[in-house]
């Protein structure tokens, strides 16, 4: 009777210490209550890129609260009210997320943007209705390496280096190319299984060839769609490394025949003998004109003077590229690649040592500035959801001409209607 009652007690109170332990769980939130709580997904992305974390909700009416936190300490980033659709978004203590969140308010899935190794972790979602489900990710990022920019003519040969003088065994060796996001298939070399595969792209057939010694791309009579962002994944059994090459192909400017060039010449002639200082004036009255408008911007300079385009941006590493390009092809001349503050600029002769780019602003200084640099500028800023465009119009000008002659001008407009009337037939002729 005595081992009966004592062991009735010892039963009682290890109940109560597990009735306990439950509530005080209940109480801070982490008690898993549905079948979901220990689903653990594993995710692994490349530095820059962007990912989704999927919440598989259809019908979030039916949802009170869909929650997301992070780390160890399971820190609330994010917030849905399922009712309201009401967002909420907080940062971590040392802000490493700043703008980079996005909810979905219909599903209640949260995207991460431009994603820093820093942000690798446990994500929790807590789904709370008429139970609570809870969903793990567990995201892994992986750092690239940016080998910078290439610049080749189209038509040339061009060779994306590896830095691997002999591929090991089990070694696997990929690469990927795309205009803005590397998602398109090129090559690869498989040691394991012993073969080199190509992509059937039609625009590359027979056009990509691998080193089977190192592993290095080589692209043959390169084209300008062949511009864009290429990357290359080594894995083997220890570990995967990753480099990124932007390559940019320019394509030469359509020329005329020596026929065409020769009555140009003859036009030019006419045109500074009937126009002489009423030209430039004329040419510097009209695009004025264009002034204040949206979309393009105009910048009036002295021949010898230096003049800067300002991009506006406070905050430049929040764009994967800052490019610059110049004419009415578009051929970048500068540009800063993605997440570094290194500049690169392609060896024009025309802005040869004329140019400087501002690594904290991306703004673009030309120096020295000739008649040469006079044109159209753009400035893209590429992110990994957009991309935004602004225009620049870079005048020359010389300040003692102030003044023009109207009949000079009226001769002026008809030499230049006749000027453009020879261009058009030249290219229908050499069409």
């Amino acid at each position: 009777m005595f081992i009966k009652a004592d062991l009735t007690g010892l039963y009682t109170e290890a109940r109560d210490i597990v009735l306990l332990s439950i509530f005080l769980a209940i109480l801070k939130g982490t008690a898993p209550v549905s079948g979901d709580a220990g689903e653990i997904k594993k995710l692994s992305v490349l530095e820059g890129d962007s990912v989704t974390l999927h919440t598989n909700i259809t019908e979030i009416h039916n949802v009170d609260l869909v929650m997301w936190m992070y780390g160890a300490q399971r820190s609330i980033i994010a917030k849905l009210n399922g009712k309201s659709q009401m967002i909420s978004f907080y940062d971590v203590d040392d802000g490493r997320f700043g703008d980079r969140l996005q909810l979905d308010n219909q599903t209640g899935s949260l995207s991460i943007s431009d994603i820093r190794t820093k942000l690798s972790g446990d994500y929790q979602l807590r789904i709370i209705s008429s139970e609570t489900s809870y969903k793990t990710f567990s995201l892994t990022v992986h750092d690239v390496f940016f080998a910078g920019l290439t610049n080749t003519k189209e038509g040339d040969s061009v060779t994306l280096h590896t830095g691997v003088h002999e591929i090991q065994k089990h070694d696997v060796i990929l690469w990927m190319f795309g205009p803005l996001s590397p998602d398109t298939f090129l090559a690869e070399i498989n040691t394991t299984l012993g073969q080199i595969s190509y992509s059937d792209d039609a625009r590359l057939r027979n056009r990509v060839r691998l080193d089977d010694q190192s592993g290095s791309l080589t692209i043959s009579n390169s084209r300008s769609t062949d511009t864009g962002l290429y990357q290359l994944q080594i894995t083997n059994s220890k570990e995967t490394f990753y480099k990124r090459y932007n390559v940019f192909v320019d394509a030469p400017e359509p020329g005329l025949s020596s026929g065409g060039l020769a009555l140009i010449c003859v036009f030019v002639l006419m045109i500074v003998a009937a126009a002489g200082i009423a030209g430039v004036c004329y040419s510097r009255r009209k695009y004025s004109r264009l002034k204040g408008t949206d979309e393009m911007k105009t910048e009036e300079v002295s021949e010898g003077d230096s003049v800067t385009l300002h991009t506006g941006i406070t905050e430049p590493q929040k764009y994967d590229q800052i490019l610059w390009s110049f004419g009415p092809r578009g051929s970048v001349i500068a540009q800063i690649p993605e997440r570094t503050s290194k500049t690169s600029f392609r060896d024009d002769e025309r802005f040869r040592g004329r140019l400087q780019l501002d690594s904290e602003t991306g703004d673009l200084t030309i120096r020295d500035v000739k008649i040469t640099q006079s044109g159209d500028y753009q400035l893209k800023l590429i992110r990994a959801r957009q991309t935004k465009s602004r225009k620049f119009k870079l005048i020359l000008y010389g300040e003692q001409l102030t003044q023009y002659n109207n009949s000079i001008e009226s001769v002026l407009l008809l030499n230049l209607l006749l000027l453009m009337q020879v261009l058009r037939s030249q290219s229908l002729s050499v069409c």
